[in-house]
């Protein structure tokens, strides 16, 4: 039912309830006029009985006459007029009329000539009455008939004996001037009361309207669009032909308001939630490639360092047999076969050298191309970080620290690439004189003067090559630690990557809960519960320091 109606209703009863209300107060207002009525007449009777009796009274005590007496009685009766219509008579002990005072022609007649609807004297009804009574105040009822009218009415008339004189004041009880005043007091309470039920109905359809329109509609309506929105349904609402709509500054507007605003954005939130899945899966199989090669190029790196750490061992050994070449050199004067030998050994090393050189240049190479490799992902992995937005902020963190060491592993590559090529460089320089001086073993014991020289300059070439080798051989150390440190943050980005795939999925199942498009039906309710892979921090490791220049 509207609320119109109920209204409406609530009215009906109150103006029901208002109208009873006002029959009832009549029906009693009516019995006490009749009560009044019955009284004022009763009073009236015993005021003109009383006067009959007094001059009973005074006749008998002498005072007056007996026909004095019953001359002035007569006298005061017949004047006795004490409405326009009302009148109390008397009969004298047979029964005739003594006073009338409104009907003179009365005077002299008898009682019982008035009859009734039934054809019985009236004056022997009121005889008897008394006679009941013992002459006190009674009433009695007879019928009168109407005949022009032909309405017979049952007339109540009271009537009181005087004690002496048996002289009867009696009259009917005329309620035409109670039932005038009850007529004017009923229109007055009937206006009264029909007055009152038209403001009632005034106020409540006044306040009903401004309520609904407080509301935006009937209340079922404004509870069952709070229930929509309160079970996930954000779909926007589809107005009937002919419906009004709410204002927006209605409790039903403001609902309305509310749910496009919520529908805005969880259809943003939807969006971006699809955009981050995307995104991160995409991210997860990125971060499954880099780990991927970052730990072939820790494996490489580890392999070169071992072969690195077995050439510093070599030039060492070089190094400390070209001290021992430069301190023989002194007494080559005297050993020139056994110089010739030496040289011979020297140029066998140095071809060594120069091969181990080469090796180790074509194997920077390759620490060079990985070196590339892993800072072309770094930048792929951190517009992939971009993308992913606050998510992947810390990711982005990893992928610079990623970038940096292979910007640095690049560098320290050139640098050992550029040593190692100066390295052969001398290697081939340190050849051609030993070859030089093989071809020329007759001039030694001449020019061992300048073979001395030559062969401490080749010492001091060899402690160099084995200085530098051995910073080569602490700076992929270094690298061989930044490489492995790579793999560890590679291996929590990726952690962290398949976290984030798994949040977005979430995100995902708990936005199939709402119903913001037409057409499209909500999932069950999705309990709230835990995430079962809550996010790592990243271990937060101490990075290498920056490396010395080489020498």
């Amino acid at each position: 039912m509207k609320l119109r109606h109920k209204a409406w209703l609530l009215t009906g009863f109150v103006f029901s309830a208002c109208v009873a209300i006002a029959l009832i107060g009549l029906f009693a207002l009516k019995q006490a006029a009749n009560i009044d009525n019955e009284a004022r007449v009763k009073q009236l009777m015993l005021s003109a009985a009383s006067t009959i009796t007094t001059l009973e009274n005074l006749a008998a005590s002498g005072v007056v006459t007996e026909e004095a007496a019953k001359k002035i009685a007569t006298a005061i009766l017949r004047e006795n007029k004490y409405h326009a219509s009302e009148y109390c008579f008397a009969v004298d002990e047979n029964l005739n009329f003594v006073a009338a005072p409104l009907d003179p022609q009365l005077h002299g007649t008898s009682f019982n000539d008035f009859k009734d609807d039934k054809g019985q004297s009236v004056g022997k009804l009121a005889l008897a009455a008394l006679e009941k009574s013992g002459g006190k105040l009674t009433t009695y009822t007879w019928g009168s008939h109407d005949a022009k009218k032909n309405v017979t009415a049952t007339i109540v008339s009271v009537a009181v004996q005087s004690p002496r004189w048996k002289w009867i004041v009696g009259n009917g009880l005329n309620d035409s001037e109670a039932n005038a005043r009850f007529l004017a007091n009923s229109k007055w309470l009937l206006s009264l009361s029909l007055l009152a039920g038209l403001l009632v109905l005034a106020a409540l359809l006044f306040a009903v309207r401004q309520l609904v329109k407080s509301l935006g509609g009937e209340p079922e309506a404004v509870i069952q669009k709070i229930q929509r929105v309160a079970g996930g349904d954000f779909t926007e609402e589809q107005w009937k032909a002919g419906e009004v709509r709410p204002q927006k500054d209605s409790i039903l507007g403001v609902v309305e308001s509310m749910r496009a605003s919520l529908q805005r954005v969880l259809l943003e939130v939807a969006r971006s939630a699809e955009s981050m899945r995307t995104a991160s899966r995409e991210i997860a199989s990125g971060n499954g490639d880099l780990q991927t090669r970052t730990e072939t190029t820790a494996n490489s790196l580890q392999q070169s360092s071992s072969a690195l750490q077995h050439l510093t061992d070599t030039v060492g050994l070089s190094a400390e047999g070209a001290m021992q070449a430069g301190k023989q050199a002194n007494e080559a004067s005297g050993v020139a076969i056994r110089g010739g030998q030496v040289v011979s050994g020297v140029v066998a090393t140095m071809d060594g050298i120069n091969a181990s050189s080469k090796r180790i240049r074509d194997i920077i190479g390759v620490i060079d191309g990985i070196a590339f490799q892993t800072n072309i992902l770094a930048l792929n992995a951190a517009v992939e970080s971009a993308r992913a937005g606050e998510q992947g902020r810390g990711f982005a963190v990893v992928a610079g620290e990623v970038r940096s060491l292979a910007q640095r592993s690049a560098q320290a590559a050139r640098e050992i690439k550029g040593l190692i090529t100066e390295s052969v460089a001398r290697a081939d320089a340190g050849l051609d004189m030993v070859a030089g001086a093989g071809k020329t073993m007759e001039e030694v014991v001449a020019s061992v003067l300048r073979v001395s020289n030559t062969i401490s300059e080749i010492s001091s070439a060899t402690s160099d090559q084995s200085a530098k080798l051995t910073v080569i051989n602490r700076e992929f150390q270094r690298l061989d630690s930044m490489t492995h440190q790579n793999s560890a943050m590679v291996e929590e980005s990726a952690a962290a990557s398949v976290m984030l795939k798994e949040q977005a999925e979430r995100l995902k199942e708990l936005l199939q809960a709402f119903r913001v498009e037409p057409g499209a039906e909500p999932s069950a309710h999705l309990e709230a519960r835990p995430v079962d892979h809550p996010p790592r921090r990243i271990a937060q490791r101490h990075l290498v320091p920056p490396r010395h220049e080489i020498p």
